[in-house]
């Protein structure tokens, strides 16, 4: 905030706590529901929404707001016709089903790092597995209305390629929903964007008939420091890292390298590793590095690797494969 540019988002805050009618303001404050509803407010308000189906796209849901965009009459009117006896709802998540992880064979780091986080409003993940497909089953039962008003469920893509990316509900009074969502190469946050992201989000919206509450949202990362290929079957084909593009290392760890994935009639064999001025390496469909093979290419003796953080002379770290020993 030390441009100030945080001010304007302030002042409208402040005019539209100011306009919430006494009642409605100790109602949401005493129930933990002024945040949410002040979020409800704004997102609905900003002069870039046009119209009410417009809130379920990501013109209402940006990863930056622009301070011109806000409309401050508008949102105290809105704020102002909130009434005490019907509040808006809350929109809450959770993880009912989630697909395995496999690290050190279908992605390589230190560990499990695919679940960033968790929470009742926004949960996150990393699409590091190889698999084209990211799924995950969502449940949004732990939504509710203070007062126990039936809710109408409402999931929108409010960034990513919405053609591509299945959401599969039971119908809008059906909480849960799958999700499957491919992998995603960086692309403009909307057609015509100067801003460009990885990152794709999904909302969950509820509704209690008079209000529909701020948006609840499940994101998936697509690391940009990998050059993936995948057959027509969905099945990998090579991915190339790049340590020279940066990413978050708490989100995903350098490597230097380019894997090429065999198949036998659709069955994976494994996979080639090169590096730059460095022998190719081959390694089971277990993730093992095969040290020998006889005359037929079939693998005679491999060993466990282990994936660890190297730091560099320069402070950067990359990670560094090295061979587990094992008792014979």
């Amino acid at each position: 905030g030390s441009s100030g540019s945080d001010r304007v988002f302030m002042d409208a805050f402040a005019a539209t706590l100011a306009a919430l009618r006494p009642k409605t303001k100790a109602r949401l404050t005493k129930n933990g529901l002024l945040v949410p509803t002040l979020q409800m407010v704004f997102r609905q308000s900003n002069r870039n929404v046009k119209s009410d189906k417009d809130y379920f796209t990501g013109k209402a849901h940006p990863t930056v707001f622009d301070g011109k965009q806000i409309d401050v009459e508008k949102m105290i009117r809105r704020a102002h016709e909130i009434q005490a006896k019907t509040l808006p709802p809350l929109a809450q998540i959770a993880v009912a089903e989630e697909m395995e992880e496999n690290p050190g064979i279908d992605y390589f780091d230190i560990g499990p790092r695919q679940k960033l986080f968790t929470t009742p409003h926004a949960i996150a993940r990393i699409h590091k597995t190889t698999a084209r497909n990211y799924h995950i089953t969502l449940d949004g039962k732990p939504s509710a209305d203070l007062d126990d008003l039936e809710l109408t469920y409402r999931w929108a893509v409010l960034r990513g390629d919405a053609n591509r990316i299945k959401i599969e509900t039971e119908g809008p009074k059906n909480p849960v929903a799958k999700i499957t969502i491919p992998w995603h190469d960086r692309r403009p946050i909307h057609p015509g964007s100067n801003i460009h992201s990885n990152r794709i989000d999904i909302g969950l919206f509820v509704s209690n008939g008079t209000h529909w509450s701020a948006p609840a949202i499940f994101s998936v990362f697509h690391p940009d420091n990998q050059q993936r290929s995948y057959d027509r079957d969905g099945r990998i084909l090579s991915v190339k890292y790049d340590p020279s593009i940066y990413n978050d290392p708490r989100i995903d760890a350098p490597v230097d390298w380019t894997d090429t994935y065999h198949y036998d009639n659709g069955k994976l064999l494994g996979w080639t590793r090169s590096r730059k001025n460095q022998e190719l390496q081959d390694f089971t469909a277990e993730g093992r590095l095969i040290l020998e093979k006889d005359a037929s290419g079939k693998p005679t003796q491999t060993t466990a690797v282990r994936y660890i953080p190297k730091r560099l002379s320069d402070g950067k770290f990359k990670l560094e494969q090295q061979i587990i020993e094992e008792s014979k």
